[in-house]
């Protein structure tokens, strides 16, 4: 049986393939929310979270921006059928994630916060798991999503390598990784 990847094995991917990973993840689980929720607001935090994974420079203000496109999932939150809340919290999740790799990425330049730096790294990787848990559906293919975040993490360990310490990593091809998915 496939499981979900471990708090240990996405500890192993680069900052840039762990922001690929929770956006994939969060778009998957989004996905209940097309119809229900304006698009801008579904898409807002999905984007900056892959143009993190994929840029090659450091995007400034990145803290903010994501923050903010939380904060326009968490205005509308009522909105939400209770059935659905669950790919809402994927979306509101990204922001801790984000944060936490923008961070940990800083610290690897300006070692002058490391405490901080690597408690929100731990915390940006136990919000990917958890969006990575709250993208599997309740009531439908819950196995299909499973593989789905599985095969995600196999093909970014493959392309980026698995890794001991905190390391920023190369770009990732996040268009290409929606594609093999």
């Amino acid at each position: 049986m496939t499981t979900l990847p471990s708090t240990g094995e996405l500890k192993k991917l680069t900052l840039r393939a762990l922001a690929a990973y929770a956006a994939s993840c969060a778009r998957r689980g989004s996905g209940a929310l097309h119809g229900v929720l304006e698009e801008e607001i579904i898409e807002s935090p999905l984007r900056i979270a892959e143009r993190v994974a994929s840029s090659a420079t450091p995007i400034p203000r990145v803290s903010i921006a994501i923050l903010d496109a939380a904060l326009g999932v968490t205005r509308i939150f009522s909105a939400v059928p209770p059935g659905k809340k669950r790919a809402g919290l994927c979306l509101v999740a990204l922001s801790s994630v984000i944060v936490g790799i923008h961070e940990a990425g800083r610290n690897l330049v300006d070692t002058n916060s490391p405490g901080f730096a690597r408690r929100m790294y731990l915390r940006s990787i136990r919000s990917a798991v958890n969006i990575a848990k709250w993208a599997v559906p309740i009531d439908g293919p819950t196995e299909e999503a499973v593989h789905a975040a599985r095969h995600d993490y196999e093909v970014l360990v493959q392309a980026y390598g698995k890794h001991e310490e905190v390391v920023l990593g190369e770009p990732v091809d996040v268009p290409g990784l929606r594609a093999q998915g």
